[in-house]
C-alpha cells in the first residue's frame, strides 16, 4: 500500500525547492530554454497541481483533476542544472532512502594525505561523541538527529575526499578510470 501523505509532503518540498530555485535565478530564462510560457512552467512546478493528482490516484472516488500540468523528468533536470542547486534531487533521494552527495573537489597531493587521514578520524570521533553525548538521557530526537546528521556528513565528506584521491591515484598509475562524471 502507498503511503500517499508521505508522496504528498515528499513532493511538496521538492517542488518547492525546484520553485525556489527557479525563482532565484530568474524564472522568465529558465522557461524560455524550456520553451514553456511562464503561467505553464509555474503550474508544472505548482505543489496543488500535484496534490490534486496524488488525491486522484488515492482515491478512485476523486474527481480527475482540473489541472493537468506535469513537471517532466527532462524539465527538471534542465531546471536544476541552469540553477545549478540540485536540492530538488537529493530531497527525491531522501524520499527513497537514499543519501546522496555531491564528490569534492580535492586537490590533494601525498603530504595532505597524512592530514586528510586525521581529519576523518576526527570527524568520526566527533560523530561518536554526538551520538553518545545525545543518549545520556536515554532519548534521541528529531534535535538529536539533526545534529547528528551534520556531523554525520561532515564524516561522509571528508571519507569521500580520500576515495576520490584514492581513485585518482589508481586512476593516474594504473590507466584504470575510476573517476569522472558517470562511472560507476
Amino acid at each position: 500500500m502507498m503511503d500517499f501523505e508521505a508522496l504528498k509532503d515528499a513532493i511538496t518540498d521538492i517542488l518547492s525547492h525546484h520553485q525556489m530555485a527557479v525563482s532565484k535565478v530568474g524564472a522568465k530564462h529558465v522557461f524560455a530554454v524550456l520553451k514553456k510560457g511562464q503561467s505553464t512552467g509555474y503550474n508544472e512546478m505548482n505543489p496543488a497541481f500535484a496534490m490534486e493528482r496524488i488525491e486522484f490516484m488515492a482515491r478512485p472516488e476523486a474527481d480527475r483533476p482540473a489541472q493537468t500540468h506535469k513537471l517532466d523528468l527532462v524539465d527538471f533536470m534542465l531546471g536544476m542544472v541552469m540553477t545549478k542547486d540540485v536540492t530538488p534531487l537529493i530531497l527525491l533521494n531522501s524520499f527513497f532512502n537514499i543519501i546522496s552527495f555531491q564528490p569534492p573537489d580535492v586537490t590533494l597531493d601525498e603530504a595532505g594525505l597524512l592530514e586528510l587521514l586525521q581529519r576523518v578520524n576526527k570527524e568520526y570521533f566527533d560523530v561518536n561523541n554526538e551520538v553518545m553525548d545525545r543518549l545520556k538521557d536515554g532519548v534521541f530526537d528529531c534535535e538529536d538527529a539533526k545534529v547528528v546528521s551534520k556531523e554525520s556528513m561532515h564524516l561522509i565528506n571528508v571519507g569521500a575526499q580520500l576515495k576520490y584521491f584514492s581513485d585518482k591515484k589508481i586512476s593516474e598509475t594504473s590507466g584504470y578510470a575510476v573517476t569522472g562524471k558517470n562511472n560507476k
